[in-house]
């Protein structure tokens, strides 16, 4: 046992309720809580050896009973002091992990492996969102009354994309890297694990969810009577900013394979898309 196991404990108790200490600080102050348990269970492994000789000291019976709780006394202080450095080892141990994974994760956050993740999920999600004002669009021309428009019936065919044409979804591949916990994810962000591109882009269980800012408009649309005049230029206007969204981002992941910012095997696995997007961006 350590020579003052309480002032021991009082100092991890101090270091534990620091709500600045460090990494250093913490794992200190759990060592030395774990040392007060060492220290105890050594003394513990001679209190039956003690117990024994205050019996065979045949001492007056007052004096063996005094003896015998001040000795009891002594185990039950030892078994609680054990109890909370055995506790606040193990909290310490914690705060120590929590501020490791914070530390990993403002680090992530800074590093262009974090800036990345968020401009191919962003591509992910336009993809999709293409896909989804599609379908809005078809469903809101359909709610146009016939003899507004002879083109209505073309507008109910399948709309062309913007982004998401066969030439962009086959060439573009996103691949993930490693994540804050320090994990690899053997999927990409696109292409898509399993089954056909244009599957995943219309499956509800797909990653990914359409902007829901982007298709607003034309989602309130398609619920109700409308004019083509108004199903159009709410196409016109997701269409734009469809299109200049993709454009940068796929301009600034473009930005960081050219400074070979993920390093230069890991900006080797991505491959983006020439687009009239990404031209249109970089003007």
């Amino acid at each position: 046992m350590t020579n003052d196991p309480i002032a021991a404990l009082e100092h991890a108790r101090a270091v534990l309720l620091n709500r600045t200490a460090s990494v250093a600080q913490l794992r200190d102050a759990a060592e030395q809580a774990r040392g007060v348990v060492r220290g105890i269970d050594t003394e513990s492994e001679s209190a039956p050896q003690r117990e024994a000789r205050i019996l065979a000291a045949m001492s007056p019976i007052a004096e063996t009973l005094g003896a015998l709780r001040a000795f009891a006394d002594e185990n039950t202080a030892r078994a609680l002091t054990r109890k909370i450095a055995v506790a606040d080892a193990s909290a310490l141990d914690t705060r120590a992990l929590d501020a490791v994974r914070a530390d990993a994760a403002q680090a992530w956050e800074r590093s262009p492996f974090a800036a990345y993740s968020t401009l191919a999920a962003r591509a992910c999600q336009l993809l999709v969102t293409d896909v989804t004002i599609r379908r809005l669009a078809t469903n809101a021309y359909a709610q146009i009354p016939r003899g507004q428009s002879a083109a209505v019936g073309y507008r109910l065919g399948e709309l062309p994309r913007t982004i998401a044409t066969p030439r962009i979804l086959s060439s573009m591949i996103l691949p993930r890297f490693i994540d804050v916990n320090g994990n690899r994810d053997a999927h990409n962000f696109w292409p898509p694990p399993s089954g056909s591109d244009d599957e995943k882009l219309r499956s509800p269980s797909f990653e990914f969810e359409a902007d829901a800012d982007l298709v607003a408009e034309l989602a309130k649309l398609s619920e109700g009577r409308t004019t083509h005049e108004a199903v159009d230029h709410a196409l016109a206007k997701a269409d734009a900013v469809l299109v200049s969204e993709f454009g940068k981002v796929i301009t600034a992941i473009a930005e960081l394979k050219a400074r070979d910012a993920l390093g230069r095997m890991e900006s080797g696995w991505i491959t983006l898309p020439s687009t009239r997007a990404h031209a249109m961006a970089a003007e």
